[in-house]
């Protein structure tokens, strides 16, 4: 699977960014593995922090450690975390992601 980069700003107005399959996420990812709605990052102003939630059925995994499923909770993303999708069921051999790069201003 070929990954193109992708850059957003996250603010008050809009905290939240989506990745998934269907067409009305921020971030579209085309593989067998990935739910319609897989995962959202999300931006809380009170605390300058950056979460990540796992809302699929697959699973997302932050720095190789599988995220709480079905939106059970969330996870704290730093820069150079890297967030990873499986690819197939062997998710220690094939897994697919982005490198997080967190600049706060």
């Amino acid at each position: 699977t070929t990954l193109r980069q992708v850059s957003t700003t996250l603010t008050a107005a809009r905290p939240q960014f989506t990745i998934g399959a269907d067409q009305s996420n921020d971030l579209v990812v085309r593989s067998p593995l990935m739910s319609r709605s897989h995962a959202y990052m999300e931006f809380v102003p009170d605390k300058g922090a950056l979460y990540v939630v796992d809302v699929s059925t697959n699973g997302t995994f932050l720095n190789g450690v599988r995220l709480p499923q079905k939106s059970s909770g969330r996870v704290i993303v730093c820069h150079g975390d890297e967030l990873l999708f499986p690819e197939s069921k062997d998710v220690k051999t094939e897994e697919f992601g982005y490198m997080v790069n967190v600049e706060m201003s």
